[in-house]
C-alpha cells in the first residue's frame, strides 16, 4: 500500500501477468474486490481519464533501464485507456497517445483487464538487458493506491529509481520504421447573391505528416500543411485574473516527445516555460494561422535527451511568414543529477524588407537539478 497507510499490505489482492510474442507485449490483470462489480467506481468512459477519480490498474515501463524515462499504460474496469510519457518522474506528457488496445470485464469477484501493446510503441535496446517495471492499482472507494514495488508516498509510480525489473523479455530487434499520416479535405461553397450568376467553388487541400524512426534512440517527424482539424476543443473559462489562461497543447504533432522540450525546477517550485508550442499556428487572439510545414528530431538515451524543432507558418498583415526554431538538450550525470539548456527563436519575414528577428524573439535558458543521495529503494 502507498496510500493511505504506507507499507501496510494492500486490502485488495491484485495479480498481473505478462506474455509476449513477436508482435505484442500482453499484460493481464486480475483485480479482486469482495464487493464485486458493485464496489467499482468509474467517473466516465473517456480516454485520458482522471487518475484520482477512477478504479484503475496499470503498468509503468522503463525499457532503456536508465531510471529516468518511463512509459505508462492504465485501464479502468470499463476498458477506458490512459497512457503517458514521464521524464525524471516529474515532467509529464499526458496528452501523448500511443498505439495499443485494452479490454476489461467486471465480475462477481472484482474485474479483469487485458492490454496489447505493440513493440513499435515502445523504445528499447537490443542488448537483452532487463527493463524497469512497476505495477499500480487504485481502489477508488477506499482511496487506496497500491504498487508492486513500494515507493515513498511523496513520489509517484513513475519514479523508476524505485521500480523493480523484469527479465526474460525477447522483443524483436529494433528496426527502422516509417509511418505516414496523410489527409485530404475539400471545401465546396455555393454563392447565389445575385441570381442567376450563382457559382460553385471547390477548394481541395491536402497534406500530412511522416514519422521516421531510424534507430531506437532517434525519431524524426516532418509535416507539410499540417491539419489540426481533429484537435480537441478547449474548455470555456471565465478569467477574472490579470494573467492569461494557460491552455494545454492539444495538437497531436506537438504532443509526442513534448516533455523533451520541458525545462524548470524538478518539483515545479519555480515554473519556467520559455517555449510553449501553442504559440505556433495561433495569433494573439487565438485565431488559427496556417502552418506551411516543419520538422522535429528527438534523441533519447540513458545519458542524453536532445531535440530540435523548426516550423514555418504563413504571415498576417505586414508579415509574410514566421519561422520558429527550438533547440533543447539535457544530460544525466550519475544517478541523481541533470543539467540542460534550451534556445528558442522566432523570425518574421516582413514584406519588402527581408527576414529579421522581432524584438525579444530569442531566449536562452539553462537549468540543473540534483538529489543529495541516490534513493534508498533502488
Amino acid at each position: 500500500m502507498i496510500e493511505p497507510l504506507q507499507h501496510r499490505p494492500s486490502a485488495y489482492r491484485t495479480e498481473f501477468r505478462i506474455l509476449f510474442d513477436e508482435k505484442f507485449l500482453y499484460v493481464g490483470v486480475m483485480a479482486y474486490d469482495s464487493a464485486g462489480s458493485a464496489g467499482l467506481r468509474v467517473e466516465d468512459l473517456r480516454r485520458k481519464f482522471d487518475f484520482f477519480q477512477n478504479d484503475l490498474a496499470g503498468i509503468t515501463l522503463d525499457p532503456l533501464l536508465d531510471r529516468r524515462n518511463s512509459t505508462s499504460f492504465q485501464i479502468t474496469p470499463y476498458g477506458a485507456q490512459r497512457e503517458l510519457q514521464v521524464f525524471d518522474g516529474v515532467f509529464y506528457n499526458r496528452e501523448w497517445e500511443g498505439v495499443w488496445l485494452a479490454r476489461a470485464q467486471r465480475t462477481d469477484s472484482g474485474w479483469t483487464g487485458e492490454m496489447r501493446i505493440p513493440w513499435q510503441t515502445l523504445r528499447y535496446r537490443a542488448d537483452g538487458k532487463p527493463w524497469g517495471l512497476n505495477f499500480i492499482r487504485v481502489a477508488r472507494r477506499a482511496n487506496e493506491q497500491s504498487a508492486w514495488v513500494p515507493y515513498p508516498r511523496n513520489f509517484t509510480v513513475y519514479r523508476m529509481d524505485f521500480a523493480g525489473q523484469i527479465e526474460g523479455l525477447e522483443p524483436p530487434p529494433p528496426r527502422s520504421e516509417m509511418q505516414l499520416r496523410p489527409y485530404a479535405l475539400t471545401t465546396v461553397s455555393r454563392s447565389s447573391v445575385s441570381p442567376p450568376a450563382s457559382r460553385t467553388t471547390v477548394a481541395p487541400a491536402g497534406g500530412g505528416e511522416i514519422i521516421w524512426r531510424p534507430t531506437t534512440n532517434l525519431q524524426v517527424d516532418g509535416t507539410v500543411r499540417t491539419d489540426f482539424a481533429q484537435a480537441e476543443v478547449d474548455r470555456q473559462v471565465v478569467n477574472l485574473r490579470r494573467f492569461s489562461v494557460f491552455f494545454p497543447e492539444r495538437r497531436q504533432f506537438f504532443l509526442e516527445n513534448a516533455n523533451v522540450f520541458e525545462t524548470g525546477s524538478e518539483y515545479r517550485l519555480f515554473p519556467l516555460r520559455p517555449f510553449f508550442s501553442r504559440t505556433i499556428g495561433l495569433d494573439a487572439s487565438g485565431a488559427p494561422i496556417p502552418i506551411q510545414g516543419g520538422a522535429r528530431a528527438v534523441w533519447r538515451s540513458a545519458t542524453v535527451n536532445a531535440g530540435g524543432l523548426l516550423m514555418r507558418q504563413t504571415g498576417r498583415d505586414s508579415v509574410q511568414g514566421t519561422t520558429f526554431g527550438v533547440l533543447r538538450a539535457s544530460r544525466n550525470i550519475g544517478a541523481s543529477t541533470r543539467v540542460g539548456a534550451l534556445w528558442t527563436g522566432r523570425f518574421d519575414a516582413w514584406r519588402g524588407s527581408g527576414t529579421r528577428a522581432s524584438p525579444r524573439s530569442r531566449s536562452m535558458a539553462s537549468h540543473g537539478s540534483g538529489r543529495p543521495s541516490p534513493p534508498s529503494g533502488r
